[in-house]
C-alpha cells in the first residue's frame, strides 16, 4: 500500500494529470497483491479502454477484494473504488468520459 500512495505522490510531484496518478496508483497497487501476471494490462501507455476497465474490474472481484462504491458520471461511464490491503481507497476509471480533455 506504500507503495501505491508514494507513486501517487510522485505521480502528483511530476505534474501528471488526475487520471494519470490514479492509474499509477492502480499499477503500484496491483503489483502488490499479484496483479503482475497482466503485464499487458499494467503496462499499456494509453489509458484504460472500456474493455480493459471491465477486465481489471472482474479480475479485481474474481480476488475477493469487495467493490467499495460505484459512481455513475453524467456521461454515464461509471468508475469504482476499493481498497487496498492497507485501507487505502483506489479509483478505477475508464479511459473517456470522466473529465474533460
Amino acid at each position: 500500500a506504500n507503495v501505491s500512495i508514494i507513486s501517487q505522490a510522485i505521480g502528483l510531484a511530476m505534474g501528471l494529470e488526475r487520471s494519470e496518478v490514479c492509474f499509477l496508483g492502480f499499477c503500484a497497487m496491483a503489483h502488490d497483491i499479484g496483479m503482475t501476471d497482466h503485464t499487458a494490462l499494467v503496462n499499456t501507455p494509453a489509458r484504460l479502454t472500456d474493455e480493459e476497465y471491465e477486465k481489471a474490474k472482474a479480475w479485481i472481484v474474481s480476488k475477493g477484494i469487495p467493490i467499495t462504491d460505484m459512481v455513475v458520471w453524467n456521461s454515464g461511464k461509471e468508475s469504482f473504488y476499493f481498497e487496498d490491503t492497507e485501507g487505502n481507497v483506489l479509483e478505477i476509471v475508464p479511459d473517456k468520459g470522466i473529465w474533460p480533455g
